[in-house]
């Protein structure tokens, strides 16, 4: 499977949703229907996962929002894309929780809600990305692979008293106020 993926950068307007995400369809009153990749880019199409990722607790994607908003955007875990046919823009296979984050602190900056630094627009404007371009026989079992190595066995998550340590060394410092920490981290609380 290494074979069928390469670094590159691309701008977040030529990046979308993926309304065929496994993880949209536990969610009650997701149409649980396969999107066709030339309707991946329809409004309509984008506007419903977005709505869905946003406004569904499940997704938690307000925490990194918070996140996103406060230290912009960190390319540590790396989205995951594949070209839509015949053209220069992707779908995000993995990260679609940190694209529509992303989304939405643009869409907030956009409109004077909330004012980020140039610094910041930039880590969001062009993102560092794994392009999958495996054959078609073996992109359902690759995208299987791909996502199952992030969720199945996922990244392990810190345990209380780890927690409680960085944030003891971020707060130790004296150069960060706790609302910072508390916003850099995400919704601590739920974790």
């Amino acid at each position: 499977m290494l074979r069928t993926l390469r670094q590159r950068k691309i701008k977040i307007d030529n990046l979308y949703l993926d309304p065929n995400n496994p993880r949209l369809f536990g969610i009650s009153g997701y149409r649980s229907a396969n999107v066709l990749d030339e309707r991946i880019m329809e409004e309509a199409v984008q506007h419903d996962v977005y709505e869905t990722m946003v406004r569904t607790p499940h997704f938690d994607v307000k925490s990194m929002y918070d996140s996103i908003k406060e230290v912009g955007f960190l390319p540590i875990d790396q989205i995951i894309v594949k070209q839509i046919r015949d053209t220069d823009n992707f779908v995000v296979l993995e990260g679609n929780r940190r694209l529509s984050a992303i989304r939405w602190v643009m869409k907030d900056h956009s409109r004077g809600e909330i004012t980020l630094s140039e610094e910041k627009i930039a880590s969001m404007t062009e993102l560092s990305a794994v392009e999958y371009f495996g054959s078609s026989e073996r992109e359902n079992i690759d995208r299987i692979v791909l996502q199952g190595s992030r969720h199945v066995s996922g990244v392990k998550e810190w345990g209380p008293f780890e927690k409680a340590l960085g944030i003891m060394e971020l707060l130790g410092t004296g150069r960060l106020l706790p609302i910072f920490v508390t916003h850099s981290y995400g919704n601590i609380s739920s974790h």
